[in-house]
């Protein structure tokens, strides 16, 4: 019987070129779908690396956030040299929102100090 349903669930799987294809067309965007599947795949890469089961994150309090930033001026880049990187998930992170509000405040901080 176990079998049976093993060989049922194999048949689901995508083969391997099938899943990169369609891993690759996940991009980033305000939406709640999206910021949703990314999300829980952050997390699951998370635990993955972390080498645990199941790590409570709680998604009320967390934030996407881009690596390369979106303005990535400051780093010599262009904006067509990034367009095609920067909203795939290879480029996004999971960060807490507490942290994520403090590293902007440190920004802003840094900022304001050039200008006096």
């Amino acid at each position: 019987m176990f079998d049976h349903f093993r060989n049922d669930l194999k048949e689901l799987i995508p083969v391997k070129e099938y899943f990169n294809e369609k891993f690759d067309e996940i991009k980033y965007s305000n939406t709640d779908k999206a910021r949703r599947i990314i999300t829980y795949i952050l997390s699951k890469y998370e635990n993955y690396l972390n080498d645990v089961i199941e790590k409570n994150i709680d998604y009320e309090n967390v934030n996407i956030e881009h690596i390369l930033p979106k303005k990535s001026e400051s780093w010599g880049l262009s904006r067509s040299e990034i367009k095609g990187y920067i909203h795939k998930i290879g480029n996004l992170t999971l960060i807490s929102k507490k942290l994520n509000s403090l590293i902007v405040k440190t920004k802003n901080i840094n900022a304001s100090h050039c200008f006096q």
